[in-house]
This record gives C-alpha cells, sequence and structure tokens, in this order.
C-alpha cells in the first residue's frame, strides 16, 4: 500500500508544481495585466477628460481675476485723470457762466442803447420841429415866408 500512496504523492506533487508553473507562468501574469488595463482605462481617461475640464476651468478664473486686479489697479492710477477733468469741467462751467453774463449784459447794453437812441432821436425831433421862438414869432414867421 504504500508503494500507492507514493505514487500518488509524486502525482500530487507533479499536478501542484504544474498548477503552480501555470499560474505564475509570464504570459499568464500578461493576461491577467491586459484584463486589469481594459477594465481601469476608461476610467483613468474619464477622469483624464474631468481633470482638463477642471484646469481649463480654473485656468479661466485666473485670467479673470487677474484682469479684474489690473483693471482695479488701472483705476487707481486714474485718479489723476479724473481730477485733469473735473479742474477742465469746473473751468468750462466758469466760462460758460461768463458767456452767458456777457451776452445778458450785452443784450442789456444793446436794449438801452436801443431805448435810448429811439428817446433820443424823439428828443432831436422835437428841439428841430418845435421853434424856440415865442409865440408872436410863429404869425410874423409864417407871414415872412408867404412874402
Amino acid at each position: 500500500m504504500w508503494p500507492r500512496l507514493e505514487k500518488l504523492m509524486t502525482v500530487t506533487e507533479k499536478l501542484s508544481e504544474n498548477i503552480h508553473m501555470i499560474a505564475n507562468e509570464p504570459c499568464l501574469a500578461y493576461f491577467r495585466i491586459q484584463e486589469h488595463v481594459h477594465k481601469t482605462v476608461p476610467q483613468l481617461v474619464e477622469k483624464k477628460h474631468e481633470m482638463n475640464e477642471l484646469q481649463q476651468e480654473i485656468q479661466g478664473s485666473c485670467f479673470d481675476t487677474e484682469y479684474a486686479v489690473n483693471a482695479v489697479k488701472g483705476m487707481g492710477r486714474s485718479g489723476r485723470h479724473f481730477n485733469s477733468v473735473q479742474e477742465l469741467l469746473k473751468n468750462c462751467m466758469f466760462m460758460k457762466q461768463q458767456i452767458t453774463y456777457e451776452q445778458t449784459h450785452s443784450r442789456h447794453q444793446q436794449n438801452q442803447s436801443a431805448s435810448n437812441k429811439f428817446r433820443g432821436g424823439m428828443t432831436r425831433t422835437h428841439t428841430v420841429d418845435i421853434p424856440v421862438s415865442g409865440p408872436g414869432d410863429l404869425g410874423s414867421r409864417s407871414e415872412g415866408n408867404s412874402a
């Protein structure tokens, strides 16, 4: 009975060695790696696309932030320009007030001179048309004029 047991033991050992060799054979290892790659690569590709989209969004936000910071800095530097514009506007308003005053003043003077001319013309007309001599001279003058 022992010899049979020995044969059985050797067969079992050989079978175990064969199974061990097959399980650890490089081709089988490559097959397992290939299975793993086929399972995980689509997930990795999806994650890569998500990461690229997030990177683009972050980059866009960085550009927007940088633009906003530059705009705020530019506004700070533009204070002197606003002060210059304010001074120019004050000067314009002052000049407009002067022009309006001069126009109003010249119109008023023109109206006064026109009314003075009208009054003066009537006065001159009255002085020219009305004789300076007394009432008795009227008759003699009219008689003298007819002769």
